[in-house]
């Protein structure tokens, strides 16, 4: 169905952009961002701080800023994933269409503003896309990757939490399969990075919509890109007029955006082939533990969970990167495999890693609980050490 769309928009979009060469564009205007949101939110526009943090947090590189008056804008559409009721506002009575249905609306919204832009303003313009709503920015290349050069120094791109992400997007990663039945969702239509138009893409490690393990027979792995999509995917916009408890992991503003620093952190950068910078904001939590994070919380245990909890973390977080490839370029699509871990890994490296992890989390376990580890002996110098140290004197 995402590929009718497709068809189905591009004559929409040629006759659009096509009006360029005679309609009279009015001056330019600061910059609009188009805000494709994500699942649950058929309407941005009235929720407040959500496309303001949109672009505060995630679009600093771009022509789009608070100091220049960026018109931010958010793309009505259903924004629904059927049957997935037990997620709020993802299928409501009266909205709850399936994937495709869902997308396939953004697209004709989102194309339509967009052709209006292009066609009677000279404005620059800002695609931006967040989870279901990378989707829909991400078809929306698709449509847009043949147009004049001329057009695309105007447009700009930033996608967060991307599903269609190319190396860590599940329904990449599933590409193999064409569609998923039942559920009506069109796999295998990754995000294109060749268009020529700069695009960013921002995910939170181990988000289980924009960063899923590549090798899924690593079920601790699995499970913890499952619990990734639900306590981390949905809070890259937080706070705002849906919930006030803010950024993933304890974020703030400001160390996200130091985060986003290619200076202050190159660790959090790959690069296609083309240029394209995809970012990783490091989880300071494995998502898999945030359940007894919370249980710990809620029933006044934390003084008891937590020292567990930082015991196994550092090993088990040793565990859960070796289904993941980041070495590979970001840009290249790639489905899934079974295997329970990365077959280019160095496995003596990370046994290495592995036992000092172990030692870690030994040392968080009895800074917890109030233990002291022993100090290291010092020994007395043997008689090489002497008989140096005499040499040297």
């Amino acid at each position: 169905l995402r590929a009718v769309a497709l068809s189905g928009l591009a004559l929409l979009s040629a006759i659009g952009l096509g009006a360029t060469s005679t309609v009279s564009a009015p001056p330019a205007q600061a910059v609009t961002a188009l805000v494709a949101p994500g699942t649950g939110t058929p309407d941005a526009n009235v929720i407040a701080g959500y496309l303001e943090n949109a672009r505060d947090y995630y679009m600093t590189t771009t022509p789009c800023t608070a100091a220049n008056d960026c018109n931010v804008v958010g793309v009505n559409y259903p924004a629904t994933f059927w049957p997935l009721f037990f997620r709020p506002r993802w299928c409501v009575p009266g909205r709850c269409d399936k994937w495709d249905v869902s997308v396939a609306a953004g697209l004709n919204n989102f194309n339509s503003q967009l052709v209006d832009l292009l066609a009677t303003t000279d404005e620059e313009i800002v695609l931006f896309g967040y989870s279901q709503g990378g989707a829909i920015v991400s078809d929306q290349l698709r449509l847009i990757a043949g147009i004049d050069p001329a057009l695309k120094e105007r447009l700009s791109v930033v996608l967060i939490g991307n599903i269609d992400n190319p190396l860590g997007g599940p329904w990449t990663q599933l590409g193999f399969l064409g569609t998923i039945p039942i559920v009506d969702v069109t796999t295998g239509m990754p995000t294109i990075v060749d268009t020529g138009i700069p695009m960013t893409s921002v995910h939170f490690e181990y988000d289980g919509v924009g960063d899923f393990p590549l090798y899924w027979g690593n079920l601790p792995a699995f499970l913890n890109g499952l619990a990734g999509f639900w306590y981390v995917h949905g809070q890259m916009l937080w706070p705002n007029g849906y919930n006030e408890t803010g950024l993933p992991n304890g974020y703030t503003p400001a160390e996200l955006a130091d985060q986003m620093n290619p200076d202050l952190h190159p660790e959090n950068f790959r690069y296609d082939s083309f240029g394209n910078p995809f970012i990783t904001i490091p989880t300071r939590t494995l998502p898999i533990m945030q359940p007894l994070i919370d249980f710990g919380k809620a029933f006044g245990l934390s003084w008891l969970v937590q020292p567990f909890i930082d015991l196994v973390s550092p090993a088990l977080r040793v565990v859960i990167d070796t289904a993941y490839d980041r070495e590979l370029d970001p840009g290249v699509p790639r489905y899934l495999s079974i295997l329970p871990f990365n077959p280019r890994l160095n496995l003596v490296e990370v046994a290495q890693d592995f036992v000092a992890a172990v030692g870690e989390g030994v040392q968080a376990f009895l800074d917890d609980i109030g233990v002291r580890a022993p100090a290291a002996p010092v020994r007395e110098a043997s008689a090489v050490t002497a008989l140096v140290a005499g040499r040297a004197l």
